[in-house]
């Protein structure tokens, strides 16, 4: 059968006559590595261990010598990943060494972690006399792999999330696969033992690895290979001619998936396998709860007995599944780790209610589906941003409540980032600084909440920010927003909206009592004590640049008002009220301030008044000062 597939590509064929591999000398990780921790596999030659380099952590290949496997095969297994450019889907090689001759010390670690297998296999190497050369591959660290999976962990047929897992690795698998193809490379050994989880014993997304059975597909070499290569029960029947191509994977693949889905018993695998391929028996494979019938029919077509009769292709595949569209049920549905979270976030449907419990949630939230609430249930629920991640509401209707945020960690910004008709409520958000001090100077500085929409509700959120840096809350030009019941605990807020008739009420004001996430120790008692609380200090400022604003009962640093017809009542500075231009439509009633600027006609009504006066330095120091905190920001919606 002619090598066809894939019909087109953008990427060169590699000559393997003229390829030539960075190793004169490569770079010798194996004297860097400080720490060796667990076996993380074996087989008859070799051994996978657990190593720190330097501050990393990676998975360690070291391999004796194997007179059985010859040496080409043996160099595929590293040969092959590094001449790919990094793949999220594929088990990325790092580095190698060749005929490498460990310390004493080194191969005493190795032994002792190691199944008795490898130090009897190095005692053998030893007698012959000449040092024992090791060849050692640096890999990345993954979890645990999907024969693990199934065979350990086993996953409940009846859960939810254990259909949204499965539609994950299919969809992981299809494009490993593809990719793998696209550059020409079959694989020939795919099944569960290759297939590696990402992180944390079973976090997705799984890779493909093991590639000593792989093997580059040229133009010329038409299509015999070595035949009777691969696990058995999972090989092609071509394969045993020695006639094959890229179909020999796609025969593979539709028995993985049809394993991890139906998570069929190991004692009924080869039965069943046999069944379907041999005897046609289909109806032995059954609809998938979520990915429904098309799974079926993805499994049949790739496992037909005549390659010729197969899907052509990876893209043919993930074509016919869809798995971006399919989505769960509307209902109400229990997240109780980040995994868990971070499913329902990729299969949920409109309508849908996501409760936390108390624990903390790594990995952000991207919601891009209407009319979704996620709730918590109270400061005990963290939602942790620590590695570079987001709070992005992509969408409309949503509500966001009852929990906590950490907004932390370097190359963050607009922690939180919500569109259009969206509600967030009940809400700490807390910066504090990562682990090595604060974000120095040269770093993002984009720390906030960014509502980039119009009929937004931000209510009774609490701010703590521990930084030197400020947290910003930003609206767009977009109209009506409603900020109500925010209270600033520690740092400086900057507030700057831009949007018309939009109003702020009660910022960081003492009626939050009904609010279950505030902390009672920072609760003022009374509204007459919240001006002198020195608990409370005076770090929120805020630009007003939209028309037809509202900002009351407010205690703030600075207010800043940039356009006509923005009402004052009841907002008190321990600095400055500046007014810009010549305005109109101002009015201020009830406020306290330092000094009033401005050069407009301003309706003043029961207000205390430090000093007044028509200069416009202040206000232009403060301006200049806010665009520079505030221009990353910009550039980030741009």
């Amino acid at each position: 059968m002619a090598a066809k597939y894939p019909e087109t590509t953008d990427l060169p064929v590699p000559d393997l006559s003229t390829l030539t591999l960075d190793n004169s000398p490569p770079s010798d990780f194996i004297d860097k590595i400080t720490k060796l921790e667990y076996c993380l596999g074996h087989g008859a030659f070799g051994v996978v261990l657990k190593a720190k380099i330097s501050s990393t952590f990676y998975a360690v290949k070291f391999l004796l010598p194997n007179q059985i496997l010859p040496e080409e095969k043996a160099r595929r297994e590293f040969e092959i990943p590094l001449t790919l450019r990094k793949h999220d889907k594929v088990v990325q090689i790092h580095k190698f060494v060749e005929e490498k001759v460990l310390s004493h010390s080194q191969v005493e670690q190795i032994i002792q972690l190691s199944d008795p297998t490898i130090e009897a296999r190095y005692k053998i190497e030893q007698r012959k006399g000449a040092p024992v050369k090791w060849t050692c591959i640096q890999m990345e660290l993954c979890g645990r792999s999907l024969r693990d999976w199934l065979n350990e962990f086993k996953p409940s047929n009846d859960s939810i999330y254990t259909h949204m897992k499965q539609a994950v690795i299919v969809k992981n698998l299809l494009k490993g696969l593809n990719f793998l193809h696209s550059n020409q490379i079959i694989h020939r050994d795919l099944k569960p033992e290759n297939i590696m989880f990402s992180s944390l014993e079973y976090g997705l997304p799984v890779k493909i690895g093991d590639f000593g059975l792989a093997r580059w597909i040229l133009p010329e070499d038409g299509s015999m290979f070595t035949s009777n290569t691969g696990t058995r029960l999972y090989m092609a029947p071509e394969v045993l001619d020695g006639k094959y191509s890229y179909q020999a994977d796609v025969y593979s693949l539709g028995l993985v998936v049809w394993e991890t889905t139906g998570l069929i018993p190991s004692h009924k695998r080869a039965g069943m396998f046999e069944k379907l391929v041999n005897d046609r028996n289909e109806k032995l494979v059954e609809n998938h709860p979520l990915l429904g019938p098309w799974l079926k029919i993805l499994i049949i077509s790739c496992t037909k007995r005549n390659p010729i009769d197969r899907l052509t292709s990876m893209t043919s595949a993930s074509e016919l599944l869809n798995i971006k569209k399919i989505k769960i049920r509307p209902q109400e549905i229990v997240a109780r780790t980040s995994e868990e979270l971070q499913l329902c976030l990729k299969f949920v449907s409109s309508g849908c209610t996501i409760r936390l419990v108390e624990t903390t949630y790594f990995g952000g939230i991207y919601l891009r589906m209407d009319n979704v609430n996620i709730i918590g249930q109270g400061s005990n629920t963290v939602i942790d941003l620590r590695t570079p991640r987001r709070i992005c509401i992509y969408a409309s209707h949503c509500t966001l409540s009852n929990m906590k945020v950490a907004c932390h960690g370097k190359g963050s910004s607009r922690n939180i980032f919500v569109h259009s008709h969206n509600k967030i409520h009940d809400l700490i958000a807390t910066l504090a600084a990562s682990h090595n001090d604060d974000v120095s100077e040269g770093e993002s500085d984009r720390y906030g909440i960014i509502v980039h929409g119009d009929n937004n509700m931000l209510q009774r959120v609490t701010i703590d920010n521990t930084t030197s840096k400020f947290f910003v809350i930003y609206g767009d030009c977009q109209p009506n927003l409603d900020f109500s019941d925010l209270y600033v605990t520690k740092g400086h807020v900057l507030i700057y909206f831009i949007g018309d008739n939009s109003s702020l009420k009660r910022i960081g004001q003492s009626d939050l009592v009904d609010n279950p996430l505030q902390i009672k120790s920072l609760r003022p008692e009374s509204r007459n004590e919240l001006f002198n609380r020195g608990d409370v200090p005076p770090k929120l400022d805020i630009v007003v640049e939209g028309l037809n604003c509202n900002l009351e009962e407010i205690k703030c640093n600075n207010v800043l008002v940039m356009v006509s017809n923005v009402s004052l009542h009841n907002v008190q500075c321990s600095g400055a009220i500046a007014i810009v231009d010549r305005l109109e439509g101002i009015a201020l009633k009830k406020c306290r301030a330092k000094w009033l600027e401005t050069d407009s006609t301003v309706s003043i009504t029961d207000c205390k008044l430090g000093a007044v006066s028509n200069s416009t330095m202040h206000w232009e120091i403060l301006l200049k000062f806010y665009l520079r905190k505030l221009y990353p920001y910009l550039e980030d919606l741009m």
